[in-house]
């Protein structure tokens, strides 16, 4: 095919200064749009990452306060095993326990004694002005549990004890009292364990300074300052000599276990610091934009420079695309002005083929679900594994209290691997068993699951069951997954609403052929269009390190099993209903 030649100078032609102004104007217009939404997304994301990042570090450090606890607890019932109270008194120590007490002790204690009526016998260094414990303290220690409390130094900063009894079998021989050794415990907020722009305060629920890394008791008063302003989030913003910076805080809930309010950590950094990133990406980011300007119009003149493709070969283009031949492009080389054309023909069929593509891609996703199933096969061996360290501790004579909690730590082991299985079969032919069960029976157990997590979040959990209600058929597993999903949503829902009384209430009732369990919150609610999708699968409205769109479609399928049905009612601020109906044993 011959080609034709453009001996017009550039621009000269109408079709090269259209097809050059549509150029420029579709592709700098979206450039600069991209451009403005990439920079605020970016410095966003730089921002929110920061916050991230000090939040998990709060996490840490609240993880390693609980280590050291309990560290320290072991360290102090080692003592009964290791020494006999007599010889304690004589101080008549073998050369083992002595270098025990040299080389361990002291690692974790600053002081220890032990408290036998009026008389102190240290063990290390002897605690001076040690407070009398009240009604209460004692009253918990005698429980046979760990008594925290502190003596302020300063303002800003404490010693920390740990008492108990030395044998809570025996409570008359008197009480182990030890002063923490900060070293080892504030062993975090060292200067050599902290990055140089990070700042560290500890307070407790009374906002007294527990320890700082920065001795500047200004800085602590502003820390408080701000904390008494901020949010729920767990982030907040503190101004100081003239420098922003930004905070998130953790609480370290240890009051039901050691008596004493609960520590709150707060890690800072300099926003400049933070916002360093941005600043750099600043100026590479115009480099960028600027140098993809000029590649931009360079290439639309010598795009256009070159001669247009012929009518002749776009028409055999045409004809092999629409029969089907997506990706096919067009070799031109020639100097008239369809040359631009032919490219703009390439770039629809590559667009098409990557069209093409995207649909194929988008059919490989339906069967994602069923690749996840996978995932669950891996999760039986370990599963398996905890399971059978919970019967050999059965079979090792425990205490009754021991076996107790051993019993329930295997029923809901079991509990766990039915759920295993039944996420496993979620798309297979049901092999639970079906048997006449009480529905207030699932609640009671469901609720006592479930009341410390909840009301730890200060959400109150009411339940109200009628009585002389008819049985069902279910499966027990089954339906104890159902209520606990349901509630876990619904204290998901109330976290987005942190700033008004939040509820969390299960109601039962029965007619003559059905009964009911209802479970209600005062949530964030849900708006219509996000309830027509809810109870499909992979949909959902949290974050990825909190949901997998899994388990309304798991409640789903369990309720269809049972030959029940779920019914939502939402309104968006205001909350969410979920009443679920089970025919009655006689109706199934």
């Amino acid at each position: 095919m011959g080609l034709l030649k453009n001996k017009q100078a550039f621009l000269t032609s109408k079709v090269a200064r259209r097809i050059f102004s549509l150029f420029l104007f579709c592709t700098l217009f979206p450039l600069l749009i991209i451009s403005v939404i990439s920079y605020i997304s970016v410095s966003k994301q730089l921002n929110d990452q920061a916050y991230q990042m000090l939040l998990q570090s709060c996490k840490a450090g609240g993880h390693e306060i609980y280590n050291h606890f309990s560290t320290l607890q072991r360290e102090l019932k080692r003592i009964i095993i290791l020494f006999d109270l007599k010889y304690l008194k004589e101080k008549d120590f073998t050369d083992f326990q002595q270098e025990y007490i040299n080389k361990e002790l002291s690692q974790y204690f600053k002081s220890l004694i032990i408290m036998n009526g009026n008389q102190y016998i240290p063990i290390l260094d002897d605690i001076e002005n040690l407070p009398d414990f009240s009604s209460i303290e004692r009253k918990h220690i005698n429980s046979g549990q760990t008594l925290l409390f502190k003596r302020q130094r300063n303002d800003i900063s404490a010693d920390i004890f740990l008492a108990r009894l030395y044998d809570h079998q025996k409570p008359a021989e008197g009480i182990i009292v030890a002063e923490v050794n900060p070293d080892y415990f504030w062993s975090f907020i060292k200067d050599d364990a902290l990055p140089a722009d990070v700042e560290i305060v500890v307070i407790n629920q009374k906002q007294e300074c527990l320890v700082s890394s920065s001795p500047n008791l200004n800085s602590y008063k502003t820390y408080l300052k701000a904390f008494q302003q901020a949010s729920a989030t767990g982030n907040f913003q503190i101004s100081y000599q003239k420098e922003e910076y930004i905070a998130s805080y953790w609480s370290v809930y240890i009051e039901r276990r050691f008596l004493t309010p609960n520590w709150i950590i707060i890690f800072s950094k300099s926003k400049t610091d933070v916002m360093a990133p941005v600043s750099q990406f600043k100026i590479i980011f115009f480099l960028l934009l600027l140098l993809t300007f000029w590649i931009v119009a360079y290439l639309s003149i010598s795009l256009i420079r070159k001669s247009l493709i012929p009518i002749e070969t776009l028409r055999q283009g045409t004809q092999r695309i629409a029969e089907g031949d997506f990706g096919y492009t067009l070799e031109i080389d020639s100097d008239d002005e369809f040359e631009t054309l032919g490219h703009s023909f390439n770039e629809m069929s590559l667009k098409l083929k990557k069209s093409q593509e995207m649909l194929v891609q988008s059919a490989k996703m339906g069967t994602f679900g069923q690749m996840a199933a996978g995932i669950v096969h891996e999760i039986g061996q370990p599963l398996s594994s905890i399971m059978g360290f919970a019967d050999i501790l059965l079979m090792s004579k425990p205490s009754a209290k021991q076996k107790k909690y051993l019993e329930i730590v295997r029923r809901e082991l079991n509990r766990l691997a039915a759920i295993v299985a039944r996420f496993r079969s979620y798309s297979q032919a049901s092999s639970e068993t079906m048997q006449s069960l009480a529905i207030n029976r699932i609640i009671d157990d469901t609720y006592t699951l479930l009341e410390h997590q909840v009301c730890n979040k200060g959400i109150e959990f009411n339940v109200a069951k009628a009585s002389d209600m008819p049985n069902i058929a279910g499966d027990e597993d089954s339906l104890k997954q159902v209520i606990l999903n349901l509630v876990i949503n619904a204290r998901d829902a109330l976290e987005e609403r942190p700033d008004h009384r939040q509820f969390i209430n299960i109601k039962t009732e029965s007619d003559a052929t059905c009964v009911y369990v209802k479970i209600e919150d005062n949530g964030s609610g849900m708006s219509p269009e996000i309830q027509q999708q809810i109870f499909d699968p992979f949909f959902t409205t949290k974050s990825k390190d909190k949901g997998t769109g899994l388990g309304l479609a798991i409640i789903d399928s369990i309720l269809h099993k049972h030959k029940a049905q779920i019914r939502l009612e939402s309104k968006e601020g205001v909350g969410t209903r979920f009443t679920i109906s089970f025919p009655t044993i006689k109706d199934a």
